[in-house]
């Protein structure tokens, strides 16, 4: 049985149905305004105007009938018992129309059928045409491979596009315990080819000397500056170093320091070899790993993201001999 809200407990769904629940959950997220763009039409009022509930009811059914080609008596009956009673007649009565009409005639607004903010894909249109911004929208929906950066060179999995390192983990038999255990047990961090590639740039950069790392946590740059010399690796998040500290002790990264504070209150003083800025930013290239991040796009974002980052490029300017910011 469906559950619409929050995370079901421990034990009360199978791991079949666990992992159908998840994937629900994703193609709902992913496909957000194409599933509402099919309701919409078979509603009689603004879907905003429904209850939280029913809207969610509506596009899980909606997400199997038209993403998953689950039989339709079982995702109108499923998905129906799953809502509240109040509303099981709207949701039924809808939901069995979809089945019957199937997606609206014509084609969509890219924004749309995508669901990416119409601003942004305006945007990204109008810098590279409408050919390679579908393209784009395409592959922020499309599901990623896992992979990870080999400490040392017996990790299973096939090679990287990159990096001799990198492995992508296809067709891999992960053990009982799971993705974590894996990379315990190689010596490995699970992240996308292209943050390695940008770790390995600043590994380049520096050469034995002192590194400021800014915005360091969890640990995923820490992986490639470790034995370059010292690296001072500050965040902001208590919470977040504390994963950084543990990720430093499973790979047993030498020469690192961890230190918990924001940018402007470094307890730092001196010139640093290099410097790697994590600015905050958009997260535009990472939607395909964050699908729900695309919702919070908008122009005044951007806008902060780019202020927050040329304030920490003045603020460090004075004393970096060498810079890499990443900032999608």
């Amino acid at each position: 049985m469906l559950r619409l809200a929050g995370r079901p407990a421990e034990g009360i769904l199978s791991s079949r149905d666990a992992a159908f629940a998840r994937r629900l959950r994703l193609e709902v997220v992913t496909w957000r305004a194409r599933l509402d763009r099919s309701l919409a039409h078979l509603v009689d009022r603004p879907l905003d105007s429904l209850e939280g509930m029913v809207l969610a009811a509506l596009r899980v059914g909606a997400a199997q009938l038209i993403l998953l080609d689950t039989p339709s008596h079982a995702a109108v009956s499923e998905t129906v018992d799953a809502t509240p009673r109040r509303a099981r007649g709207l949701v039924n009565a809808v939901l069995r129309r979809l089945a019957r009409e199937g997606e609206p005639e014509g084609e969509a607004d890219p924004a749309v059928f995508y669901s990416h903010p119409h601003s942004l894909v305006e945007r990204w249109t109008a810098r590279w045409g409408s050919h390679r911004t579908e393209e784009l929208l395409r592959w922020n929906n499309s599901i990623p491979e896992t992979g990870c950066y080999c400490l040392e060179g017996d990790c299973p999995g096939k090679p990287g596009r990159w990096l001799p390192r990198y492995r992508i983990l296809e067709g891999v038999e992960l053990p009982a315990e799971g993705l974590a255990q894996f990379l315990s047990r190689h010596r490995a961090y699970a992240q996308d080819e292209a943050a390695a590639l940008v770790g390995q740039g600043a590994r380049s950069l520096a050469s034995g000397g002192r590194t400021l790392e800014l915005g360091a946590a969890p640990g995923g740059k820490t992986v490639h500056l470790a034995g370059t010399g010292t690296v001072f690796s500050v965040d902001g998040s208590r919470e977040r170093m504390s994963v950084w500290r543990s990720n430093l002790r499973r790979l047993d990264l030498p020469g690192c320091h961890g230190l918990v504070a924001r940018g402007g209150e470094l307890p730092l003083r001196g010139w640093f070899d290099t410097v790697l800025v994590d600015a905050p930013c958009t997260g535009t290239g990472v939607y395909r790993r964050r699908r729900d991040a695309k919702y919070g796009w908008s122009e005044g974002l951007l806008h902060r993201c780019v202020r927050t980052q040329t304030g920490l490029l003045r603020q460090f300017r004075d004393f970096v001999v060498i810079m890499l910011i990443v900032a999608a």
